[in-house]
C-alpha cells in the first residue's frame, strides 16, 4: 500500500475521454477535476486566457518522459547515404516549430534520450537549421539541379521521397507543412500522405515506408531504447 500520510481523497474516478478537446469542455463544465495534459493550442487559445481555469485549478509545467522523432527508412536506397539522412535533418528548424507550432512547450535535443535523464549528454547540441552546409552535403552525395527547375537529381532519379501522416495530427501537419517549404527552397520534393493510424503502424513493421514520425513515450524517468534498437526488434 501507499507508504506515506493517508490522503484527504476517498475516491478517485477514471474517466476516459478520447478527444482532448471533449475533456477541456468537460473540465470547464466543472465534469472533470484533473487533466493530465494539455495540447499547446489549448493552454494558448483556452486555458491561459480563462479565468476559470485560473482559479479552480492548479497549473504546473512539466516536459513529460517522452521524445518525438522522425523516421527514415534506411532500407530505401535514397537515404542510404549518411550525407542525405544529416542534409535532411539540418532543413528541419526545430527552434522555429518549437517556437510558433508548439507554442514554446517543447524543447529540442540531440538524440532520443528524454531531456531530463540521468543518461541525456548534455554537452551534445540538438542539429542547427544549416540550409546552406546540407546543399552542399547534397551536392556530395551526387545530387544537382540538371535541368534548372529547382529539384535535385541523381542519374535519373529525382530528389523526393513521402511522409506518411498519422489522420488527425493537427500540431505534425503543421511542422510538416513548414519542413516541406524548407525542403522545396533546399530541390526536395517531400509528399505528405495522409493515413489512420492502423495503416500507418502496418507500414512502419513491414518498412513500407519512405519517412514518418512517431512519439517514444516513457513510463518512467529512465530511457529504454530497446524496442527502438535492439535486434530482435527489427
Amino acid at each position: 500500500g501507499y507508504w506515506g500520510p493517508k490522503p484527504a481523497i476517498a475516491e478517485l474516478v477514471y474517466r476516459f475521454v478520447t478527444n482532448p478537446d471533449t475533456a477541456l469542455l468537460l473540465a470547464r463544465r466543472g465534469e472533470l477535476d484533473f487533466l493530465a495534459r494539455l495540447r499547446g493550442p489549448q493552454w494558448v487559445g483556452a486555458v491561459r486566457k480563462d479565468p476559470f481555469y485560473q482559479h479552480e485549478f492548479v497549473m504546473t509545467r512539466h516536459y513529460p518522459p517522452g521524445t518525438s522523432y522522425v523516421l527514415l527508412n534506411h532500407r530505401r536506397p535514397l537515404f542510404a547515404d549518411r550525407r542525405v539522412r544529416r542534409g535532411l535533418s539540418l532543413l528541419l528548424d526545430r527552434p522555429t516549430i518549437t517556437t510558433r507550432v508548439m507554442h514554446g512547450l517543447a524543447q529540442p535535443v540531440a538524440g532520443l534520450y528524454w531531456l531530463k535523464d540521468p543518461d541525456y549528454d548534455t554537452s551534445l547540441p540538438p542539429i542547427p537549421f544549416d540550409p546552406e552546409t546540407a546543399k552542399r552535403l547534397f551536392i556530395e552525395a551526387g545530387f544537382t539541379d540538371r535541368d534548372g527547375n529547382g529539384m535535385l537529381e541523381r542519374g535519373d532519379q529525382p530528389f523526393r521521397f513521402t511522409f506518411y501522416l498519422t489522420a488527425g495530427s493537427q500540431t505534425n501537419q503543421r511542422w510538416l507543412t513548414m519542413y516541406q517549404e524548407a525542403l522545396r527552397k533546399a530541390g526536395v520534393v517531400m509528399d505528405i500522405v495522409t493515413i489512420d493510424w492502423a495503416a500507418y503502424l502496418e507500414r512502419i513493421r513491414r518498412h513500407d515506408f519512405d519517412a514518418g514520425a512517431l512519439f517514444m513515450q516513457q513510463v518512467g524517468p529512465f530511457t529504454d531504447l530497446y524496442y527502438q534498437f535492439h535486434s530482435s526488434q527489427i
